[in-house]
């Protein structure tokens, strides 16, 4: 284990819980976002016509309907565990004799960024195919590989809940 030199902070430590709520939010909120384009594509026939060399590549391995349907299990499974570790917090402030375990609460939400960061990295590689082809185009593969490396954070992200309340 590392040592820091005292007075030496950067700046992710100044991050407030609150702010880290509300990207994990809008991670799960963008991958419904994504999921439901991917369906809505699929339902309306336009997988079929001109799409990106991305979504070609990843139409070849599955139907772009399957990819929408994982991206929002992705959304669905993590606002499930988050509600469901809400109300373990809740049932913990009502009634402190009855014990609960949150770390048990956490595996919906931990599978959630282990699919939406596996899904993502996907979605990333696929998109650097014309890049490197071309020579530009930088933003698609970084954009979906920023996603992938927001839900990795909250995946290795330590468990915080107690067993008391602070």
């Amino acid at each position: 284990m590392s040592r820091r030199r005292k007075g030496h902070q950067v700046t992710y430590q100044y991050v407030r819980d609150v702010m880290l709520r509300v990207a994990q939010w809008y991670l799960f909120f963008a991958a419904a976002g994504r999921g439901t384009d991917y369906i809505m594509r699929y339902l309306k026939g336009a997988d079929s016509g001109p799409t990106s060399w991305t979504l070609r590549l990843i139409m070849e391995a599955a139907p772009l309907w399957v990819w929408g349907a994982l991206l929002l299990y992705v959304t669905v499974s993590g606002v499930f565990g988050e509600a469901w570790i809400a109300a373990g917090r809740r049932q913990m402030r009502l009634h402190s004799d009855v014990p609960v375990s949150l770390r048990d609460r956490t595996l919906p939400t931990y599978c959630a960024h282990a699919m939406g960061a596996t899904l993502y990295f996907t979605f990333a590689i696929a998109a650097l195919g014309p890049v490197l082809e071309q020579g530009w185009g930088w933003t698609g593969p970084l954009e979906t590989f920023g996603y992938g490396v927001g839900h990795l954070v909250f995946l290795n992200r330590k468990p915080i809940h107690r067993a008391v309340l602070p």
